[in-house]
This record gives C-alpha cells, structure tokens and sequence, in this order.
C-alpha cells in the first residue's frame, strides 16, 4: 500500500467508527450500516484494503443488534440525539471520477434498461474496478427507477442471513419482534420499482437462489451485482469487465484509459505530477 494513503486510513477509521455509534445510539441503525458500507466502498474502490478488524466487529455488532451503548451515554437521550430520517440514502457519493469506461457504463444501461433484463453480474478479478463501475452505474440509472437505486457494500457479510439483514436496514424496514424479516422485505420490495447494486457478492454466491427469489416475487426489481464468480442463475446476464486498454502502437500514451487512470492516481498521492 502506498505509504501516502496511510494518513487517509487512519483518519478515515477511526471517524467511521465514531460515527457509526452514534447513529446506533440514536436508534438510526441504518445509518450506522450505512456509514461502514460507505468506508468500505471508498477503501476498497480507492486503495483495495477493507476497514480494521475492529471496526468490522463494531459493524457486525450492529447488525446483529448485539452493540449497546454504555448507560453513562444514556444520561441525557435527548440532549445528543440525532434526528430520525425516514428516507433511505440510496448511494455513496463516488469518491474519484470514473476513468475510461464510457462503453461499458452505456452497455450496463442498455441492459438494465431492457425490460427482459432483470439481473446483470460484472463479473472480473478483484482490482479491475467493478466497485467503482457499479457505483457510477447506481447514480446514472437514479431517474429511471421511482423508488431509488441502492448501493450496497457487501465486503464484510458472509452469511445469507446477515445479506438480508443488511438490505432491510439499508431500505430501513422495521421489522416487529415476532415478524419474519425476510418476509417483511419481500412484501416491501414487491411494492417498489428499485435498482438494488449489491457489491463484493463472491463470497456469497450460495446466497445466489434468494436473488432469484426476490426477483420472482417483486416485478419492480430489478439487481446489479459484482462478483468475482459467476452466480449461474437462470435469470442472469453476465458482463465481463475487461481491464482498461493499454497505449497503442503510434498512438499518444495518455490516451489509454490505463494511463489516465495512473496518472489520475498519482496525482491524487503527489499534486502536479
């Protein structure tokens, strides 16, 4: 790793972390979710590491509804108290300008915009930029979905469970104590026209058939997913993300997507490079 990437880390963890218990304190366990979704995203997009061992811990606790604050903290609720939101926040922000993919971007939309089209894997090895493409893909698609589209980081959920969990939160479905939660996102997602981009699905790939579930029973959804494995699901549309083309023969070198994208990297470490 670059040693002038390791002052963002250390500044960018410790941060989330704080963040994440405070809108955990304030009952906003969605955003708490979503804060670490975000860190993990830009690490991962930015500089292919993943949040510490600690703050992953925090995150699982969170979702398991394990974390509880210390009762000091609970003195005076209403004085800190962050304001409830009800709107899901679809996406992350990108971090850095997306280099030299405008054919493939234009041929996702294509896709997802046909209506026979209802689940799309990019599929490649790690560090060919899926993350970063599903992301700008989220944001382009934003105006033809009526109920959003959602980006979510799925860098540290390794169980089917856990996948649900993280989604109802995203969408921030509240369950009830005695409810079955997958069946309380179903029953929302079959109500909604949505775009779910679900990020780092290799590891969940025996998950695969609660894709197709959903995409059986909502007709408004419709799914993204990057993967280093294909999912072999009926239902889905493989493309196959190819690395950024290298300087040809003649030809300027800064031309190349390769090259901007190095170029673009440098100078984010070293201004006027």
């Amino acid at each position: 790793m670059p040693k002038a990437g390791q002052p963002w880390i250390a500044w960018t963890k410790p941060r989330t972390a704080l963040l994440m218990q405070l809108y955990a304190w304030a009952d906003q366990r969605a955003a708490a979710l979503r804060q670490y979704q975000t860190c993990a995203a830009l690490l991962w997009a930015e500089l292919g590491t993943q949040p510490d061992a600690q703050t992953t811990q925090l995150y699982e606790a969170i979702l398991a509804g394990r974390w509880q604050p210390q009762r000091a903290r609970r003195r005076h609720p209403g004085r800190w108290r962050l304001r409830q939101k009800r709107t899901p926040h679809p996406c992350p922000e990108a971090p850095t300008p997306l280099i030299s993919r405008e054919e493939e971007t234009a041929a996702l939309e294509h896709l997802l915009l046909d209506p026979a089209c209802r689940l799309v894997t990019i599929l490649g090895p790690g560090g060919m930029g899926k993350t970063r493409l599903g992301l700008h893909l989220a944001h382009c698609l934003q105006g033809h979905f009526a109920d959003g589209t959602f980006f979510i980081s799925l860098t540290s959920v390794h169980a089917p469970e856990y996948l649900v969990s993280v989604l109802a939160a995203t969408l921030q479905i509240r369950s009830r104590a005695d409810a079955d939660l997958h069946t309380e996102l179903l029953a929302y997602l079959r109500q909604k026209r949505l775009l779910l981009v679900l990020d780092n699905f290799e590891q969940l790939v025996n998950s695969a058939p609660l894709l197709a579930d959903w995409l059986r029973q909502a007709a408004g959804v419709k799914l993204v997913v990057t993967s280093r494995e294909q999912l072999h699901l009926q239902e889905e549309w493989v493309f196959r993300l190819e690395g950024l083309g290298l300087p040809a023969a003649g030809g300027a070198a800064e031309d190349a997507g390769a090259v901007q994208l190095f170029l673009s990297s440098a100078r984010r470490l070293r201004p006027g490079f």
